[in-house]
């Protein structure tokens, strides 16, 4: 694994955010969802005083793939407006265009990455609940 420093993450937050506003094809959802990643772990890692995620000792926030944005929301304690009920969480799931399968969020950079077809609501669902954290990511990142 490659250890990012909370600045990094910042940095990248705000590129890959910035990123997608100029670009609106599928790549751009793509951006979309790393720049919640590294906008989560960047606000994480200041609430907690580290300086990179090399400094993080619970296995569980840096599971094997790092997508698991359920662990870092509850971590971080997002309010109700953003994510619903924490102790309940349901992040948004999605199916493929191709054969209906049903898939968990933490999957749709693949599906993105590859070029494989989400249905269309479950897409627009997707996107805009990532840019609903983002925005709660822009108003706290810098706190």
């Amino acid at each position: 694994m490659i250890h990012a420093s909370e600045s990094d993450l910042r940095h990248a937050f705000h590129k890959h955010h910035s990123a997608v506003q100029e670009t609106k094809a599928a790549c751009s959802y793509l951006l979309l969802f790393y720049a919640v990643e590294c906008g989560l772990k960047s606000i994480w890692l200041k609430r907690n005083n580290l300086t990179g995620t090399d400094r993080i000792k619970n296995p569980t926030l840096l599971s094997k793939d790092g997508h698991n944005f359920g662990v870092w929301i509850k971590a971080l304690r997002l309010p109700l407006d953003v994510v619903g009920d924490i102790s309940n969480l349901k992040l948004p799931s999605f199916s493929l265009h191709k054969d209906g399968s049903n898939w968990n969020m933490s999957e749709a950079h693949q599906a993105w990455r590859y070029g494989v077809r989400i249905n269309s609501q479950d897409q627009n669902a997707l996107v805009e609940w990532l840019e609903k954290v983002c925005t709660w990511i822009k108003e706290n990142i810098n706190r």
